[in-house]
């Protein structure tokens, strides 16, 4: 597999392992009495991303979009399991 579609892959396993975190927050949030909305928290993750994402060569804007994305798609969760 040439470097480029490893990459890829590499990047894409790991959206996919973001993204199948969302159930577990969901029931720690909802069995906790939490938040579905961290603010605090939301922006310290994005953040991390942003500088990791520079560091990577990857566009910021792209990052943030990705993880603003992911986090409105998270509390959805958790409001449509609890």
């Amino acid at each position: 597999m040439p470097v480029k579609n490893q990459q890829l892959h590499g990047i894409f396993e790991l959206i996919n392992q973001r993204l199948t975190f969302m159930e577990d927050v969901a029931f720690f949030k909802g069995t906790n009495d939490r938040a579905v909305e961290d603010l605090t928290r939301e922006k310290l993750v994005l953040e991390k991303a942003q500088r990791d994402a520079e560091k990577a060569g990857l566009d910021r804007d792209s990052i943030t979009h990705f993880f603003s994305g992911t986090d409105e798609c998270g509390q959805g969760y958790s409001i449509w399991i609890f």
